[in-house]
């Protein structure tokens, strides 16, 4: 089965698409990649707030490259996963002091790509980052991304967003076949 891995954060989206087969060991063909967020899109200076204005052109713009990768680049998947905001970031997390702008960039994208690729009718979940990562350290998931993929550089995965949407794809592929669902459950048709 084919699982998309997204980790949205308030610079970019990681992605990554894993195949997990039926004893949950993952493949070698993985596809990975992440989109920047461009800093220069405020076009319109009548706006009354421009700077919310840009953060949420931001996330719009990610979100629409996002959709281009899926639809233009990957194979059908049968699930994906979307790393969420832990109430950890926000409250006594080592986010709490850095930049709120990035904080509710972050939020916003994560919402922005669970709600589209619910409204797509993919059957996807939401996983902060406290379960799925079990206390393994960003640099060992970057040695893991290694692993899973050859043409993977942790030098340009700075934020480690790329590592981590292909170790959240994995775990959660493995967490489906422990549970016995190794196939995308049929769409629901509407009446």
């Amino acid at each position: 089965m084919k699982i998309l891995g997204v980790d949205p954060s308030s610079t970019c989206i990681g992605w990554g698409l894993v195949t997990v087969d039926a004893e949950g060991n993952v493949a070698p063909e993985v596809l990975c990649g992440k989109i920047k967020r461009p800093t220069d899109l405020l076009k319109n200076k009548w706006e009354a707030d421009p700077a919310a204005q840009q953060r949420a052109e931001q996330i719009v713009w990610m979100e629409k490259e996002l959709w281009a990768v899926i639809h233009d680049r990957l194979p059908v998947f049968d699930f994906a996963v979307v790393e969420w905001p832990s109430p950890a970031t926000y409250h006594g997390g080592k986010r709490q002091h850095r930049n709120a702008s990035g904080l509710q960039i972050y939020g916003a994208a994560a919402g922005a790509v669970f709600q589209g690729l619910a409204l797509q009718a993919y059957p996807v979940i939401a996983v902060t980052p406290e379960v799925w990562t079990q206390g393994q350290s960003k640099q060992v998931r970057q040695q893991l991304a290694a692993q899973l993929h050859v043409g993977y550089d942790s030098a340009d995965d700075r934020g480690c967003d790329i590592s981590d949407a292909l170790c959240l794809a994995g775990w959660y592929g493995r967490r489906l076949v422990f549970q016995g669902l190794t196939r995308r459950p049929p769409v629901p048709v509407e009446l």
